[in-house]
């Protein structure tokens, strides 16, 4: 997974490695990706976010809000995401 930022957005660039051909391979979008990279934000940011977008190499958002617990130790106690999801190919 490569993350930037540009102009205060957060997009991503999730790459798999296929082991039955052995190649890696981009992708267009990733839900769990998405789902971790918002994540760790929310904890390095100490906060809960609500419906942080994060840019797809397909050039949609995803969505992402994440809820942290009230504890000493941050820990999520509630993730989602959500946007527009089509098949491409």
């Amino acid at each position: 997974m490569f993350i930037s930022r540009k102009n205060g957005v957060l997009s991503i660039k999730p790459v798999v490695w296929v082991r039955d051909i052995a190649t890696l391979f981009y992708e267009t979008g990733c839900a769990s990706g998405t789902t971790a990279v918002a994540i760790v934000e929310a904890l390095k940011q100490k906060q809960n976010l609500n419906s942080l977008p994060i840019l797809q190499p397909s050039g949609a958002p995803l969505l992402a809000t994440i809820r942290l617990s009230n504890s000493k130790v941050s820990k999520v106690s509630f993730a989602e995401i959500g946007g527009p999801v089509s098949i491409l190919n």
